[in-house]
């Protein structure tokens, strides 16, 4: 007779409606700003939202496709699941996109860094990232964490499970509602 170990489900981190406030409002005038807006309204992962290019969205739509992830390594022509999706934009994701493309800064990539280039992907996160969570004096989480805190807010908000799963690219529902179905009322 074998008995297994049980592993603790891990609480989700992320951070509620006044710490994103707080957050944007302390780093409104910060290169990244944009890219953190960007990801709290999408859920998009970091390696997403830094591989994203001009060729994947779709201003008429709203919408963009998820079809790359930039990684340590560079520039990766496939997602974490191997599977493009299509993600539906709110007004203030579009907005930012639509503020960046008539600033022609790159021709590739819809976010860059200060000097146009691809954002680099570790830099983010240890020198830009971190920097900009001291600075707003909130709670420290990890760069992830923005995607569960878009995640968890949205079915705070009474969205639904099944939409949520196809926006983060779940591999199946199941997953999403492991993660987040007790939040919902």
């Amino acid at each position: 007779n074998l008995d297994y170990i049980k592993v603790a489900k891990k609480p989700i981190v992320f951070w509620n409606k006044e710490e994103i406030e707080k957050f944007l409002f302390m780093n409104k005038d910060e290169h990244y700003f944009n890219l953190y807006l960007f990801a709290l309204n999408t859920g998009l992962r970091k390696g997403e939202i830094c591989g994203l290019c001009w060729d994947s969205v779709d201003f008429k739509e709203q919408k963009i496709i998820i079809q790359r992830n930039m990684t340590r390594y560079g520039l990766n022509e496939q997602t974490k699941s191997k599977k493009s999706r299509m993600v539906y934009l709110n007004e203030t994701a579009l907005s930012i996109l639509q503020n960046l493309k008539s600033k022609n800064i790159s021709s590739q990539f819809v976010f860059t860094s200060q000097k146009g280039e691809a954002v680099d992907y570790e830099h983010l996160t240890e020198r830009h990232f971190k920097q900009a969570i001291k600075r707003a004096g909130v709670r420290s989480i990890k760069f992830h964490n923005l995607r569960s805190s878009f995640a968890s807010n949205y079915v705070m908000s009474g969205g639904n499970i099944f939409d949520l799963s196809k926006i983060l690219g779940h591999y199946s529902v199941g997953i999403t509602e492991n993660c987040y179905a007790n939040l919902n009322g």
